[in-house]
């Protein structure tokens, strides 16, 4: 990074990032105590020598395309113009900065107006899950069920819903693969291009997303409200929990996600350095974790 881009930081100030295009950007320095409206992205870094350029400041910085990719999906498509992420609002050559804005990333995350949690850019299977739950959710809430039914009774009605809105969006059932979890419901299973996305196997998506006042999934274009797929992160014995709950807990989709086989072999040297040409530019690897791939931090 420019060394001129980062001015030091005081004790309870941080920098938020401005958005004005799909490569001009700005950052101010404001108090966290103080701060107006902003929002709090939680992302995975993406590859480390995938590189474009963009504009800060009026200073040309490299940026890992992912991230690029990110920022601007946030911009053209769910209008997020201010927000907070450690690629760009932490100076990455600072050591001491980085340790102390870490131990400050609970409070930003808990001031901000609300949580984008990116999952990477879409495809044909994420795109039909995103209809799927948002249409699901939609006709659940309006579903008038016959009066007397049992829960199990009740949960088959559900899950008959959920099978004729997926034939509705995607043509026909997902079938069976050898990846599956025979433990689950099959509908459950038909949501695995949505929670095996590295963005899940991230330790910090526990503080970040469980702090955050509201945390909206965005994948490419799509988005959705976290809680209205965290009935679909259980068990579907458990399915009205995750609909109905006013403060849901989130750490069973977390542990859910954590029970993925790991999608890329682990580093043996978790920090990576950037070939530039000043050779000043880390990934940013959050201090205190040293034991996961830089690439989901």
């Amino acid at each position: 990074m420019p060394r001129t881009l980062y001015q030091p930081l005081g004790n309870e100030e941080i920098r938020l990032l401005t958005i004005h295009s799909q490569s001009n950007f700005s950052l101010e320095t404001v108090c966290v105590k103080e701060t107006p409206g902003y929002h709090a992205v939680s992302y995975c870094w993406g590859e480390a020598h995938d590189l474009c350029h963009v504009r800060v400041n009026g200073y040309e910085v490299p940026l890992r395309r992912h991230v690029a990719v990110m920022l601007d999906s946030l911009y053209r498509h769910h209008r997020v113009t201010r927000v907070w992420l450690d690629m760009l609002c932490i100076n990455q050559d600072d050591e001491a900065e980085k340790s102390k804005q870490v131990s400050m990333m609970g409070e930003i995350f808990r001031r901000a107006m609300g949580a984008y949690a990116w999952l990477g850019e879409a495809d044909s299977d994420t795109d039909c899950i995103f209809d799927v739950l948002r249409e699901f959710r939609k006709r659940k809430m309006e579903l008038e069920l016959p009066a007397g039914l049992d829960a199990a009774e009740q949960l088959s009605c559900h899950r008959e819903l959920f099978r004729d809105i997926y034939v509705e969006r995607g043509g026909s059932l997902p079938e069976a693969r050898a990846s599956d979890d025979e433990r689950l419901h099959e509908e459950f299973n038909w949501l695995r291009p949505l929670y095996i996305r590295p963005f899940w196997s991230r330790v910090w998506i526990v503080q970040e997303l469980i702090l955050a006042k509201d945390v909206i999934v965005c994948c490419g274009a799509k988005c959705i409200d976290l809680h209205d797929i965290y009935g679909l992160s259980l068990d579907w014995g458990s399915f009205e929990q995750g609909f109905y709950d006013v403060q849901p807990d989130y750490t069973a989709l977390i542990e859910i996600a954590k029970s993925f086989p790991p999608l890329v072999p682990k580093q043996e040297d978790p920090v990576m350095e950037l070939d530039l040409p000043d050779q000043t530019m880390t990934t940013g690897q959050h201090p205190e974790v040293s034991t996961v791939d830089s690439e989901y931090i």
